[in-house]
């Protein structure tokens, strides 16, 4: 081990002694970190006595897992083969890492893991000849899913004996009618399409169960680089990819590339990689007795130009009442959702995943096209994390808007002369029919259309990039563009409630302009969240009674409330807006997308 001396028992396990030189080694690591010579420093075997150095040393040798950066994190190990004394200081410390994760070797379920992932590699076909960013396969139908289940179920249940200190723990949760459940499938992603092909990836985001155990075939998971990224605090994490519903200026920050760190395992021994998941956070049976300082923010970017397809299988665990079904999780296969009321195709499977994870409020919004009357708009703002933040934007924005107006010598309330909200302004044939039509055409292009990793949920964006000088002008013509410019002007005096006519020191041109295409079959829906910039104008491009489900929903006047358009119908919003496009059923869904810095 690096920087301190290993005590090894002759059979490979490890003494009193050596979890104090582990403690001495992680403090000496505080200062040297500094300097940033080593991210992390592991406590580690390799479960035949060898103590492993780590291999974490900023600028390392050949390594390729990041596309910028080869730094990388190393979560502590714990050996199963240990007591439980031995093996409880190690992940209590871990509990309280800004990305508290462990690394779990002498499990049990190695062979599994690796015949399992064998079975299931064997059957996957890509018919169609694409290379998605990821796919889900689900483990009902194989025969060797089941045992693996039930023995990392087994090293769930350990982990927790471990941590709660309680030797009881299976009868402890029985006796509270409560079960360790999990969900299982296999992840794919495929290698890169060409050499300069963006790196495959699934989203930043927190799981939002109790625990994952993942095993992989080989690198690509990332984290909180523990340097760059030192300054983050947990409210900021577990906010991140969360609507805001904070004033212009207090949005979260933004993650750098530089600011991920590659995940360091030696995937060639299958060791278990356990994450902490939000509902650790909250669950008051385990939070109160073993808290974490926070939920791992993580994200999968496969090596720069590697021809490899990686795949893993991840375990998402929860706590559950012992008559329900298995949780939800990120790690879902593709679902189907009746809806009597329409047909519903199979979700791809990025979204699928999604769906899975959402919590049930949102997920009956998005996914089933549940009327918004329908949802307790408390209960939603408690699934978004929203509640308390919507009310300080409640009241502290209608305090500075009513000392601005007064300031200006008008009265403190605005006239409510706007369809939905003080919050949105809608204007009727912002564009023409003709540009409409233009710009739908545009998008439909398969050649033109980018498939990038969106922003918002890191699913496929599927839109045409418009942003720079007359991009828009050139396609519809200068006086549609210029309509459009004066909207986000429009919208501020509205705010404000000055009214008067058109200012042209006001107009100014987006700083960011696309067209967005959605279908079933590609992208579904667009989950809820905050734009930041400081205003958006959103035109449909066509009349929603066109196609079926993808409806924008916007969280406006204290409802979760519905907004249907026409074709050319403009909605301008501030970024404080939190707002959804629902799951399409049928037809495609375009629209026009204008940022304003």
């Amino acid at each position: 081990m690096e920087g301190g001396v290993l005590l090894v028992r002759p059979n490979g396990s490890r003494t009193a002694a050596h979890i104090v030189t582990e403690s001495m080694n992680r403090r000496m690591m505080t200062d040297r970190r500094k300097t940033g010579d080593v991210v992390v420093l592991r406590p580690s075997r390799e479960g035949s006595g060898a103590a492993r150095p780590a291999a974490a040393a900023v600028g390392g040798s050949g390594r390729t897992g990041m596309a910028d950066s080869s730094r990388t994190a190393a979560p502590t190990t714990i050996d199963l083969s240990l007591s439980d004394a031995e093996v409880r200081p190690l992940i209590i410390e871990a509990l309280n890492s800004l990305s508290p994760m462990l690394e779990i070797i002498n499990h049990g379920c190695e062979s599994k893991c690796r015949s399992l992932a064998a079975a299931v590699k064997k059957g996957i076909r890509h018919d169609d000849g694409s290379i998605p960013p990821q796919q889900a396969h689900e483990l009902d139908n194989e025969a060797l899913a089941p045992p693996l289940k039930q023995c990392l179920r087994g090293v769930c249940l350990r982990v927790l004996r471990i941590v709660l200190n309680d030797p009881s723990l299976a009868q402890s949760l029985a006796s509270q009618n409560l079960d360790v459940q999990g969900r299982l499938c296999l992840r794919e992603y495929p290698p890169a399409a060409s050499p300069d092909a963006p790196p495959q990836r699934l989203g930043a985001h927190c799981d939002s169960t109790l625990m994952t155990l993942l095993w992989a075939d080989g690198p690509g998971l990332e984290v909180l680089d523990p340097i760059k990224a030192a300054d983050w605090q947990p409210k900021d994490i577990l906010l991140y990819g969360l609507p805001t519903m904070g004033a212009i200026g207090d949005e979260p920050a933004e993650l750098r590339d530089d600011q991920w760190a590659r995940v360091e395992l030696d995937w060639s021994r299958d060791p278990l990689l356990l994450t902490i998941g939000t509902s650790w956070l909250t669950n008051e049976l385990v939070s109160s007795r073993a808290p974490a300082k926070c939920a791992v923010l993580h994200r999968v970017v496969l090596p720069s130009g590697g021809a490899k397809a990686r795949h893993s299988l991840p375990f998402l665990v929860d706590i559950v009442e012992a008559t329900t079904a298995a949780p939800s999780a990120e790690a879902a296969t593709p679902v189907e959702i009746s809806d009597s009321s329409s047909s519903s195709p199979t979700l791809p499977p990025a979204f699928a995943a999604l769906a899975e994870a959402l919590p049930p409020p949102v997920r009956a919004l998005l996914v089933e096209n549940a009327p918004p009357s329908s949802v307790p708009f408390r209960a939603l703002l408690e699934s978004l994390g929203l509640e308390e933040q919507y009310k300080e934007h409640t009241y502290s924005d209608l305090r500075s808007l009513r000392l601005l107006r007064l300031a200006r010598g008008l009265p403190a309330e605005p006239p409510r002369t706007h369809a939905v909200s003080s919050d949105v302004l809608r204007r009727k044939g912002a564009l023409s029919s003709f540009a409409c039509l233009a710009l739908r055409r545009l998008v439909d292009d398969d050649a033109k259309r980018s498939v990038a990793a969106d922003s918002v949920d890191g699913a496929p964006d599927h839109q045409v990039d418009l942003s720079g000088s007359g991009a828009l002008a050139e396609l519809v013509g200068a006086a549609e563009a210029s309509r459009l410019w004066e909207l986000a002007a429009a919208f501020r005096r509205q705010c404000e409630g000055i009214g008067g006519g058109d200012d042209a020191d006001d107009v100014e041109e987006p700083s960011e302009l696309f067209v967005r295409r959605y279908t079933p079959e590609s992208r579904p829906w667009i989950p809820f969240h905050c734009d930041r910039a400081r205003c958006t104008v959103n035109v449909s491009l066509g009349d929603d009674a066109a196609h079926v489900g993808g409806r924008l929903l916007a969280l406006v006047d204290g409802a979760a409330t519905e907004i249907l358009r026409s074709e050319g119908e403009a909605t301008v919003h501030s970024s404080r807006l939190c707002h959804a496009v629902s799951r399409m059923r049928e037809g495609t869904r375009h629209s026009l997308i204008a940022f304003f810095a």
